[in-house]
């Protein structure tokens, strides 16, 4: 492999650190790994993403497998009582209330006189 094409195939990720202690802990175990930290975390992130895909494309084969499994009559069947239940009275009211504190700001957010 010729040296521009190396360089062509390897891309530049800014990675900013929200924890201090993680950029840390990946300098130390790096050290101790006798690699550099880019190298350790790409490593890392490459076996995370593995991971990760493979139990999301389990959930996906599962959803498909059902998806494949419902019939016209399924689907009739959800939407008379998708449409059945739409057409209920709603037990539940809404009601303006005046709370008696605020502790946490909530009424002030969003303009509520008290």
């Amino acid at each position: 492999m010729s040296l521009c094409y190396a360089q062509r195939m390897s891309t530049t990720f800014p990675l900013r650190f929200r924890n201090p202690d993680t950029r840390e802990h990946l300098r130390l175990l790096a050290e101790q790994l006798d690699t550099s930290m880019n190298r350790l975390a790409e490593d890392m992130i490459e076996r995370e993403l593995a991971a990760m895909s493979l139990g999301l494309e389990g959930e996906l084969e599962e959803t498909l497998r059902r998806l494949r499994g419902f019939t016209q009559a399924d689907i009739e069947r959800s939407l008379d009582a998708w449409a059945s239940a739409e057409a209920q009275h709603d037990p539940i009211s809404a009601r303006m209330v005046t709370p008696a504190e605020d502790d946490f700001g909530v009424a002030r957010a969003f303009g509520v006189a008290r």
